[in-house]
Formats: structure tokens, sequence, C-alpha cells
């Protein structure tokens, strides 16, 4: 019984494993980084509001502890960015089948600009809110990589990885012992059984028909 459930245990980790990798491939491959042909006047103005910079405040609660939200973030850099004459844009765009979020800041006609790779499943009935939180989330990690701040510590993917994995195994544990002794081999089986996850593919955007983004 301990080995069955070991096995499935290590199936769903290696499932888990191998379909972070392809996103961090997706998102390494479709990613880029452009400038203008000059950014001698960005930098100078860029580096004067970076002595200006606040400390973005933690508002934002998860699991693995408090961050910064999008919100604090732009609040601890708005007014430096202004002073300084340092435009910033995010913009959400699709291209090709694809969607990517735009992060822009310019300069007496100079510029640096960002395009990450925004995820997106093809559940009709949740396609709203997972564009909008795909959205959301690399708002966040674009502007503290792009500005160079932060306000909580990263996280280590791999020690997400490890902690979800053990409260599935603790989950699977407490769902076990609620089962009678004499069927649980036979429950363990069907579950090591079940069908295989239906992977995500990709949603074509219409530019001219409005999305509504729920709770966005």
């Amino acid at each position: 019984m301990e080995s069955i459930e070991l096995l499935k245990i290590l199936d769903g980790m290696k499932f888990l494993q191998a379909e972070i990798g392809k996103m961090r491939e997706k998102m390494a491959s479709k990613s880029s980084y452009t400038t203008s042909p000059e950014t001698d006047k960005l930098d100078a103005a860029f580096a004067k509001a970076q002595l200006e910079f606040g400390v973005p405040d933690e508002k934002g609660t998860s699991n693995y502890g408090s961050y910064s939200t999008a919100k604090d973030l732009i609040k601890a850099v708005r007014p430096a960015l202004n002073k300084n004459g340092i435009t910033l844009k995010q913009i959400p765009i699709e291209e090709d089948g694809n969607f990517y979020l735009i992060t822009r800041i310019s300069h007496a006609g100079q510029f640096e600009q960002g395009k990450m790779w925004l995820s997106v499943t093809d559940d009709k009935k949740r396609f709203n809110q997972d564009l909008g939180g795909s959205i959301t989330y690399q708002r966040r990690y674009a502007l503290s990589s792009f500005l160079g701040i932060g306000g909580a510590d990263d996280i280590d993917p791999d020690a997400i990885e490890k902690k979800d994995a053990e409260k599935q195994k603790q989950a699977q544990q407490r769902r076990l012992e609620q089962i009678p002794p004499n069927t649980r081999l036979e429950h363990l089986k069907q579950e090591h059984l079940k069908p295989e996850p239906v992977k995500p593919t990709q949603q074509t955007f219409t530019p001219q028909k409005k999305i509504q983004h729920d709770g966005y």
C-alpha cells in the first residue's frame, strides 16, 4: 500500500516539474528586451530617479508570506519617475495568438522596453480570470525587475514545489485515513489509474471585442 502511494506522489511531482519546465522555456523563448538606439539621457534621468525611490509596502499576502503588490511598487517609484521626466507604461497586447505584457520606460525620446509572455489556458469559463490574473502577476514581477526594486525576499521556486508536494502528501494521507482499512488498497489503485491531465492551449484574442475581466 505504501509503495503505491509513493508511486502516485512521485508521478504527480514529475508531471508538475515537467509542466513548470515547459512554461519556463516558453516564457524565456517568447520574452524580449529592446531599447532605442541611444539611452544615455534615459540612463542619466533613471539614475537620479533611483536615488529617490521609496521602500515598497508589502500589503499582499499568500501562503508563503507577504509581498509587494503592483500598487505598492508603483506608489514607491511614481513620484521619483515623474519628477525626473520618466514615463512608465505597462500594456497587455495580443500577437500571433499569444498574449504579452509590455513594460516600457521613456525619457527625452529614448526608451527601454521588456515583453513578457502571459500564460492563458483554454478554459472558456475562466479565460477572463486567467488572463487578468496573469496580467496582474506579471505586472508585479516586471516592475520589480525592470526598475530594480523589490519588497519581500524572492521566493525559491524549488522550495515552493517541495512545500506543495508535502501539502499534497499530507492531504492525501488525511483522505486515506477516512477510508475503511479493508478498501484502501483498491482506492489507491483506482486513483493511480486516473486519466492524464488535459494540457493547456492558447486562446486567440480578437481586439475588436471587449473583454470583461471578472474581478480585475
